[in-house]
């Protein structure tokens, strides 16, 4: 039986170690290498002929041992999230600790909890925000005062962690875009007067404030009872991607559509129309 450890820390990190058995990896390791042997092709053998050491060597101990723990990572951390009652802000990274032969193996799984959130009283501070100026703002600047009041009263202690994420990916993407126009990051950051600390930095804040307002929303959106039917999703997608069929859209592509709906549609019942 795989057991397991949970350790959390204050900021929000939660680290859990499993410790596998190692009759389980044999097992585990036998049958990646029976479905392995099926398919892989070995000179000097017919397509799934292949003698099992032959399929070891043509595959390589990192694949072997990586198509081991994918067999039983899934399984095993769902036990322990649904066991210890854990909501996951991140799916987590592994890192294996230990994979000595002949014996039982470790592996180390960190993520973050899902930050609590403290609503203030966004309401009044939407007042209060009123624009003085007698021309009428647009919807949009309506939409912004909502947002920066719900900034202001949130109070919501968000994982270092789950900020880096984020913030690695935005990074990624911009590296990805200068990439594609031949440029360096050092050239990009010169010609808009940064710095790489002060890009981060900025990254950081612009996170920071993301996934609190998208925390806060859902919120707000859970204590007014707002929900999104199955055809607002399926309307959305037609208006978007009128190109693309419903089921070439996964369930999480689904899913996060839905959160997206929703936080518009807590927006909107959000912002005064007298303003």
């Amino acid at each position: 039986m795989i057991s397991s450890t949970v350790a959390k820390t204050d900021d929000g990190t939660i680290q859990i170690t499993l410790t596998i058995p190692y009759e389980i990896i044999k097992n585990k390791r036998a049958e990646v290498l029976a479905e392995a042997g099926k398919e892989i092709i070995v000179d000097g053998f017919r397509k799934g002929q292949a003698p099992i050491e032959k399929v070891e060597a043509k595959l390589g101990e990192q694949t072997i041992v990586e198509k081991t723990l994918t067999k039983i990572l899934p399984e095993s951390l769902g036990q322990v999230v649904e066991k210890e009652k854990l909501v996951l802000a991140l799916y987590p990274k592994f890192e294996l600790v230990s994979a000595e032969k002949d014996k039982d193996w470790q592996v180390r799984a960190v993520s973050c909890d899902l930050p609590t959130v403290t609503l203030g009283d966004y309401q009044k501070e939407i007042l209060v925000g009123k624009p003085e100026e007698k021309k009428a703002p647009s919807q949009g600047e309506k939409e912004s005062l909502v947002l920066q009041a719900i900034l202001k009263t949130t109070t919501v202690k968000i994982p270092k962690l789950l900020i880096n994420e984020e913030v690695e990916a935005r990074l990624t993407s911009l590296l990805a875009r200068l990439e594609k126009l031949s440029l360096k990051l050092e050239s990009y950051l010169a010609s808009v007067g940064k710095t790489p600390e002060g890009l981060r930095t900025e990254y950081e804040k612009q996170v920071t404030e993301s996934i609190t307002l998208e925390l806060a929303l859902n919120e707000i959106a859970k204590n007014k009872g707002l929900k999104i039917e199955e055809k607002e999703v399926d309307e959305a997608i037609k208006a978007s991607l009128p190109e693309v069929k419903d089921q070439n859209i996964s369930p999480a592509q689904k899913q996060m559509l839905r959160g997206v709906i929703l936080r518009q549609k807590t927006l909107q019942t959000l912002t005064p129309k007298e303003l």
